[in-house]
């Protein structure tokens, strides 16, 4: 049940305005996509899902022992083919790859097709969007203005930009600073619906403009520095500090400073008809088809479009420290120091226990594979982007989706790992720490964890329940940790107070005390603190409950309005609404007001005045006036019949075809009805007091 709990209500809706990331995972069909799950807990989802797979292809494919896993390929084509298969497998067009060691690009190519109208296949120069990984792009621009001695990383943004509105409580004593832009802890909300999405046949606006359109997604929630949570709107004013700093566009810069010297000419954050000949057809699920190309407000945060090749340049770069290794005759070309890439592959702007995966300039660790990777993801509608290098062994890959349908999540699992065992085939790689702790030393830490930094704080409360964390001592398994979103993982100590997930190759979670003696945890770049166990259960389950019985009473109550309203027609009787229909009609309003808003998110069509943002409003209203009738009409139908409904059931009886009784219902019945109608007066309370009742979403 906690699985389903809300998945088209939250985190393919509220959650939804993440202009990023990877598949999380089942919860994920739109990452604007990733996302609310965080990235870390998606590998360990999907790791999982991948593991199995891999062990079902291995019994397939004969190998010696159940569960062996095949041996890794060995050329480039057997790479490509078991690919292809898996591509194949879960319904994906096509996929973008570059392989890349310190010496260059071993190999850039593709496997599937771009278009699947036009039968045109993947290659190296084939362009696609790469979302969030533009971020990188929009850091290293930074690091070359920190190294001209333009600007510095601790510079607070309210003097390099006063007329960017930006609200910060803690402005004297903790300032927002350009690092806190790139490194997510300035505290602010992500994307608002009003700045999402580039209406149809309108030009890009300047980013002065684009930070106007809504000033209260730059709110710190919290003191500067605290916490991390993912905001794209603070890459854009990133992008507008480059434009205030060096008089061009951010466009321009980055392109002068960055991408041509990286060779990468083609790149672009401009849609143009060069870019248009070779972009590929972004595509949703099967059902869904091709998506329309939107193009998105914040550009300096995800619109960056290039090739496998191109990209395979950005990993030459970070695996080279800065420079670009040479070819044949030409000498190798400097972007930035070293020292500019390993500040970017570590946060200082943080306080609290962090890991050596902690996000830093627009680059995070990745534990999820057998040693520590760095880099970072991207998604759009249609598009699901990954570069990651691992700096120990001088190797790297890129990978481009062309879709952004569910199914890419257990793909990409598969494929970046099947990638990595390619490009590491006949090495020895280290085991995964583990360490021995007593049993004290692992039930300090057990407890019921508060998520303490949502993404959206509209929804918060929502991220509260889905990754609210339990975590037990089990006698045989140790440390266990379970998620309101049903994710169960073991966790094996690394060190005291670190741990890791079953297959990952060092610490993703970490346990200390904070300054005001609270037991703290960070999960991967996720903060909590430790709440009420009994109070994060029973909001749990209590949502979870009530959702499930909306969603049955939507569609198992709802045949009796019906059957009344075929009884009305062939008696000609005037009759009463039967018990099961107030219920069914508060119920269909619930479901209908979170499809209209699913509906409304993929159309991008929230942040305006139009028939589907008013319609959820209107629903919004609806929904709570509708509970409440239909808890008291439920109630009053436990007395006994009124010589009205009598007479319906008594024609009711003389119809041939009907067997289902309306008025007279057993005592299981009557306990759903009030079940339900209660459900929906709970719900209605719980929505209303966080806000989402009433939400004029154009004017969020």
């Amino acid at each position: 049940m906690s699985r389903r709990l809300l998945m088209p209500f939250v985190l393919t809706a509220l959650l939804a305005p993440r202009v990023v990331e990877v598949p999380r995972g089942p919860t994920a069909p739109t990452r604007l996509y990733h996302d609310d799950e965080s990235e870390l807990l998606a590998h360990a989802r999907m790791g999982a899902h991948a593991r199995s797979q891999r062990a079902r292809a291995a019994s397939v494919e004969g190998c010696a022992g159940a569960g062996e896993e095949p041996e890794p390929p060995e050329t480039v084509d057997e790479l490509r083919e078991r690919i292809a298969d898996i591509l194949a497998r879960y319904d994906v067009p096509g996929l973008g790859l570059a392989l890349v060691d310190r010496a260059g690009t071993m190999w850039a190519g593709g496997v599937g097709v771009a278009d699947r109208a036009r039968g045109v296949e993947v290659d190296a120069d084939t362009v696609f969007r790469v979302g969030s990984v533009s971020k990188t792009f929009i850091a290293l621009a930074i690091m070359t203005l920190v190294e001209d001695g333009r600007l510095t990383l601790d510079t607070p943004i309210h003097r390099l930009a006063p007329e960017i509105v930006v609200t910060n409580p803690w402005r004297d004593t903790h300032p927002i600073t350009v690092a806190h832009l790139l490194e997510h802890s300035a505290g602010f909300d992500d994307i608002r619906f009003n700045e999402l999405f580039v209406a149809p046949g309108a030009d890009d606006a300047p980013l002065a403009e684009v930070l106007s359109l809504n000033p209260r997604s730059r709110a710190s929630r919290w003191s500067p520095g605290s916490r991390f949570s993912y905001s794209n709107p603070g890459y854009t004013v990133a992008g507008y500090l480059i434009e205030k700093v060096t008089g061009e566009t951010f466009e321009g810069y980055v392109q002068r400073r960055v991408l041509a010297p990286l060779g990468m000419t083609t790149a672009s954050f401009t849609r143009t008809p060069s870019i248009d000949a070779r972009l590929a057809q972004g595509y949703g699920s099967r059902r869904a088809g091709p998506l329309p190309y939107r193009r998105i407000h914040h550009r300096p945060a995800g619109e960056l479009m290039a090739s496998p090749a191109e990209l395979a340049a950005l990993v030459r770069l970070l695996l080279g420290r800065g420079t670009l290794p040479g070819r044949g005759k030409s000498a190798p070309r400097r972007v930035v120091s070293p020292i500019s890439i390993a500040r970017m592959e570590r946060s200082e702007t943080r306080v609290g226990p962090l890991l050596d995966t902690a996000y830093g300039l627009a680059i995070a660790g990745d534990r999820s594979l057998p040693v520590l990777t760095r880099g970072h993801d991207g998604g759009l509608p249609g598009f699901v982007s990954e570069y990651r290098y691992a700096p120990s062994l001088g190797v790297g890959y890129v990978l481009l989706f062309n879709s952004s349908a569910p199914t890419v999540g257990p793909a990409y699992a598969q494929i970046r790992r099947l990638v990595f065992e390619f490009l590491t085939r006949g090495r020895h790689l280290p085991e995964p720490p583990t360490v021995e702790l007593p049993r004290d030393a692992l039930t300090a830490h057990a407890g019921y964890y508060e998520l303490t930094s949502p993404r959206n704080e509209v929804a918060g409360f929502l991220e509260r329940v889905m990754l609210g964390a339990d975590v037990v001592v089990l006698r045989e398994r140790g440390l266990h940790m379970t998620l309101g979103n049903g994710l169960e993982l073991d966790l094996i100590p690394t060190a005291p107070g670190r741990f890791r997930f079953p297959g990952y190759s060092g610490p993703s979670i970490a346990f200390d005390i904070d300054a005001d003696g609270r037991r703290i945890m960070r999960l991967g770049d996720l903060a909590y603190e430790e709440g009420n166990r009994w109070h994060g259960l029973l909001r749990h389950y209590a949502l979870s409950w009530g959702y499930s019985l909306l969603e049955i009473g939507a569609f198992w109550n709802f045949i009796w309005l019906p059957a009344w309203l075929f009884l009305v027609v062939r008696t000609r009787r005037r009759m009463a609404l039967p018990p099961g229909a107030p219920p069914a009609l508060a119920a269909m309003c619930f479901v209908a007001m979170l499809r209209i808003f699913i509906i409304g998110l993929e159309a991008g069509a929230l942040g305006q005045v139009n028939a589907l943002s008013v319609g959820f409003f209107g629903l919004g209203l609806a929904f709570p006036l509708l509970s409440g009738v239909a808890l008291v009409y439920t109630i009053r139908s436990l007395r006994p019949p009124h010589r009205e409904r009598m007479e319906a059931s008594e024609a009711e009886a003389e119809l041939s075809g009907m067997v289902i009784s309306l008025y007279q219902r057993g005592w299981r019945a009557r306990i759903y009805d009030i079940a339900t109608s209660a459900a929906c007066v709970g719900m209605s309370l719980y929505l209303t007091y966080h806000g989402i009742i009433g939400l004029r979403t154009w004017t969020w």
